[in-house]
């Protein structure tokens, strides 16, 4: 969680320990306010989290007889552990659940709801796919990539937008999508070159946008063309991928397999030169905004002080 007005001193006193300690007590601050502010929202919360508990349930009980009580068990068990963290985010960032006019919103939007259900079928996707009862997974996979769809429609038609679901969206479909490559790097399905250009991306991606916020001002999220195109283009190229491990021919499988692979490989080098062409932008553009923002600081401290 960042707070810019707290980075802002933060930056001035030039990290230095007595800052820092600020910093988390300040932060610690925000978000009990945040909590206290807005005690509807993690009730909402709440009931958001007791129903994706009970759409796990339901995945778990078809699995084990679909597949075996042991896969159902450990897709049970691997994913209840998750619901704990698809909880906490969105309860410590209580203060994001406002809308686009900067108004509180006192329940989980639906939205927001379906990006806490994609995230909440990571590890039980990566477990299909590493158990390779791949068909399975293709569902699971399909169904997250069509909820990321939906809850951005759903969002700009009825007015949905949130500022927790501009930060929370870009973070699930990184773990999602890295998680998903990652597993079929595992189950041998996929080349170790494609996870560490996937894995080179979001430490760009996060990595990058974190160094951004915090030591030179504060990061617009704002999704670009390329960027929503070389999602849907990858979500399509690992459906592909794993439809044709499951389903395609065993000659078609061979001669295709290297082709998607390389595919992946050209993808993910162009969204990496995207991530470095914007954060040197970024790196350009936010000391300009760092300057009038600390100006504006500076003025209103002495404001407060009579200076």
């Amino acid at each position: 969680m960042f707070y810019e007005k707290l980075l802002v001193r933060l930056r001035r006193e030039r990290f230095r320990p007595a800052a820092l300690a600020e910093y988390f007590r300040g932060t610690f601050t925000r978000v009990r306010e945040g909590l206290e502010h807005n005690p509807e929202f993690v009730r909402s919360l709440l009931v958001a989290t007791v129903v994706l508990f009970g759409i796990v349930l339901s995945l778990s009980v078809w699995l084990a007889i679909a597949i075996s009580r042991g896969t159902g068990t450990r897709f049970l068990e691997v994913s209840a552990v998750w619901l704990a963290f698809v909880f906490l985010w969105p309860f410590v960032h209580t203060s994001l659940s406002r809308d686009a006019d900067d108004v509180p919103t006192a329940r989980v939007t639906l939205p927001n709801f379906f990006s806490l259900l994609r995230l909440s079928l990571v590890p039980g996707l990566f477990l299909l796919i590493v158990e390779k009862h791949t068909a399975y997974a293709i569902a699971l996979f399909a169904a997250g990539a069509v909820s990321d769809v939906v809850d951005g429609f759903i969002a700009r038609t009825f007015s949905q937008q949130t500022r927790m679901g501009l930060v929370l969206d870009p973070v699930v479909d990184v773990v999602f999508n890295a998680s998903t490559i990652w597993a079929l790097v595992i189950s041998w399905k996929l080349s170790v070159v494609i996870g560490l250009l996937i894995t080179i991306r979001y430490m760009l991606l996060l990595g990058g946008g974190a160094y951004i916020y915090v030591f030179h001002g504060p990061v617009r999220i704002r999704p670009t063309v390329f960027g929503r195109l070389t999602a849907v283009f990858l979500s399509v190229m690992i459906l592909v991928f794993m439809y044709l491990y499951q389903y395609g021919a065993p000659l078609l499988r061979e001669r295709l397999s290297d082709l998607m692979e390389t595919g992946l490989s050209i993808l993910l080098i162009g969204t990496i030169l995207h991530v470095l062409t914007m954060g040197i932008y970024n790196l350009r553009l936010y000391p300009k905004i760092v300057s009038s923002e600390e100006k504006r600081s500076d003025v209103e401290r002495k404001t407060r002080t009579g200076a």
